[in-house]
């Protein structure tokens, strides 16, 4: 065990707090920031988003440098103990690059609205839900959560299947996020909105996550 002087033991008192603490604070930051940038991708994401990232990234990479300049410098103190800056360094890059933020919030989404969905499914199938003939469809006030353009959602019959859109997040008619129904399980084509999946993906047998863009 290293046997540390008054005056080492002043220095790591005001220079190992103060890295440290710049670690932590920059690292739960950036990991936020990472968490609602993902989230952001699933939906319809503003431009600065991606720039923020690969400024905080760089930002990142030279924490991590001076933390192993840090631990070089003063590992005769410890090197469990200086290490610390460049452990939490490390830390932050591996979640901000393995922990799939947007997949995490995307299921607790669905899984918060399933049952929702399905009722609304079962009065459209029973015909208590009937869609105008643009095919949107205004939700009983008890639904209205399930839908963020307006309490609208759109349906859709045609080759004899049922096809619904709760909207998720909506920005225009071609520019939106939602959850689809499919009767027959299918895919839904880009031609049914009119509008190009940036982003499909299978919830269930009968459940689909789109993002789209415009075409």
């Amino acid at each position: 065990m290293v046997q540390l002087s008054v005056e080492d033991e002043r220095y790591l008192q005001k220079e190992l707090p103060s890295f440290g603490i710049l670690s932590v604070w920059f690292g739960g930051i950036f990991v936020g920031i990472t968490a609602v940038t993902q989230i952001l991708h699933q939906t319809i994401q503003p431009p600065w988003t991606r720039p923020l990232i690969l400024v905080m990234e760089l930002i990142l990479l030279m924490m991590i440098v001076g933390s192993i300049l840090f631990l070089a410098v003063n590992y005769q103190f410890g090197v469990k103990l200086v290490a610390i800056p460049l452990l939490v360094n490390i830390g932050t890059l591996l979640i901000v690059h393995t922990v799939a933020f947007d997949r995490m919030w995307e299921n607790a989404r669905f899984t918060s609205m399933a049952y929702g969905f399905e009722l609304v499914v079962d009065d459209i199938k029973n015909n208590e839900i009937v869609p105008a003939s643009d095919g949107y469809a205004m939700l009983p006030e008890s639904y209205r959560y399930l839908s963020s353009n307006g309490d609208l959602i759109r349906i859709d019959r045609s080759d004899d299947v049922l096809t619904v859109l709760f909207f998720a997040d909506y920005e225009s008619t071609d520019q939106f996020t939602g959850y689809i129904y499919r009767s027959d399980g299918s895919p839904p084509s880009s031609s049914l909105f009119e509008v190009d999946w940036r982003f499909l993906h299978q919830r269930g047998p009968n459940w689909y996550f789109a993002v789209s863009y415009p075409q």
